[in-house]
């Protein structure tokens, strides 16, 4: 999550945009945070939902904007990991956790 998050901001600094434009960028990817640290089997679920546009932007920039496309694939290849991750996360927990010990 942070490396998504970093990856995000240096996109932001590298494009020169505005503060408020990175912020609006970055915000929604601090929102869970408290709740994975805590490792959070509901933080984990929703934050899965909250990566997909990062993963679409990363995918649309590959695609169609050759000159930002290194980051564009560090962006989308982050959030892959990062959805995956959290996946596993949610449901490796709520799995263990509905199994009683043999």
């Amino acid at each position: 999550m942070v490396a998504l998050i970093a990856t995000v901001a240096a996109w932001g600094i590298l494009a020169q945009q505005r503060l408020v434009v990175m912020l609006v960028a970055v915000a929604p990817l601090l929102l869970p945070l408290p709740g994975l640290w805590r490792g959070s089997r509901y933080s984990a679920a929703w934050s899965s939902l909250l990566v997909i546009p990062y993963m679409l932007f990363g995918l649309v920039e590959v695609i169609a904007n050759p000159a930002v496309r290194l980051i564009a694939a560090l962006e989308l290849t982050l959030s892959f990991v990062l959805f995956a991750g959290l996946l596993l996360l949610a449901r490796g927990r709520s799995a263990s956790a509905s199994c009683p010990p043999s």
